[in-house]
């Protein structure tokens, strides 16, 4: 499961135990409507949605931006439609050990750690009963904490401000690589060219080991759920991630996840892929293009 929890002032050896409860509450406050609904499946067909940021800058729309209207609407069609959002955790569960899931599971997420995901996507959570996954750059939210820079057209979030989001019991919190979210000299996460697999495994290991302090130390939390940035993915990375503590890997592959129960072994990651959701479309013609 994703282990979340927040209290800085407690001494680090009891982390777990808070870390344990929180998951308790997250489950409890995402699905606590859901949960009657849920039924036992043969599998379950899981579209994964991939957002960004979501700003008022109708300037800058377009793959990676989208209007917060455009979010809502997105969000209400899911509501309206009889989807159920779920997150990673309960799917890494539902793949590992079965039982209950919903009938229409949906999982929403976010790349980057922009600050407008909680300024615009938390209330609508709130309105609809929904959760989602935002999955932090490590090193963009040290630099906005430095610049104490909170405005939502283009800030990161601050380490309390991803601890806001967690405590919402409406997210939670995935790497995105601590900084290897680049094109320049490495693309994303994936193997440079001429490059040993020995020396990968020791950068990409060392990446995972920044990322993993600072969301512990800045922000009381650990995760095991990781996004590939770009959807780079070099031969080898998987099990890398897995010896990291990454348990479930979002891909940016665009098709339908089907997760059948007990599917995955106890040394394996589970691989989700994912619809990005671009600007320039609308509600109904993107879920149409993305099977919803």
């Amino acid at each position: 499961m994703v282990r979340i929890f927040i209290c800085r002032k407690l001494p680090k050896a009891i982390y777990p135990l808070f870390a344990a409860a929180a998951v308790i509450y997250v489950f409890y406050k995402c699905f606590e409507v859901q949960a009657a609904d849920a039924s036992v499946t043969e599998y379950a067909d899981i579209p994964v949605l991939m957002y960004h940021s979501i700003a008022e800058r109708p300037s800058m729309a377009g793959d990676y931006l989208i209007l917060p209207e455009t979010f809502y609407s997105d969000m209400k069609y899911l509501h309206d439609n009889g989807y159920e959002t779920v997150t990673a955790a309960q799917t890494l569960e539902y793949a590992k050990n079965g039982g209950a899931f919903p009938e229409k599971p949906i999982i929403v997420t976010f790349d980057d750690g922009f600050l407008n995901n909680l300024t615009y996507a938390l209330p609508v959570f709130e309105e609809f009963n929904m959760c989602g996954t935002v999955n932090i750059v490590g090193s963009y939210c040290v630099k906005s904490a430095e610049y104490d820079d909170h405005d939502p057209n283009y800030a990161y979030l601050t380490n309390e401000e991803i601890t806001e989001l967690a405590q919402s019991g409406r997210f939670e919190i995935g790497a995105h690589t601590y900084d290897m979210h680049g094109m320049s000299g490495r693309q994303g996460c994936r193997r440079n060219y001429n490059e040993s697999e020995e020396e990968y495994a020791a950068a990409l290991t060392e990446d995972c080991r920044l990322e993993n302090e600072y969301l512990l130390n800045e922000c009381g939390m650990v995760t095991d759920v990781f996004a590939y940035p770009y959807g780079y993915i070099s031969k080898g990375s998987g099990d890398i991630l897995y010896e990291c503590g990454y348990k479930v890997l979002f891909t940016c592959y665009e098709r339908h996840n089907i997760v059948e129960p007990c599917s995955v072994g106890e040394n394996e990651p589970l691989y989700l892929d994912r619809y990005n959701r671009p600007s320039g479309i609308s509600t109904g013609d993107f879920m149409h293009s993305a099977g919803i």
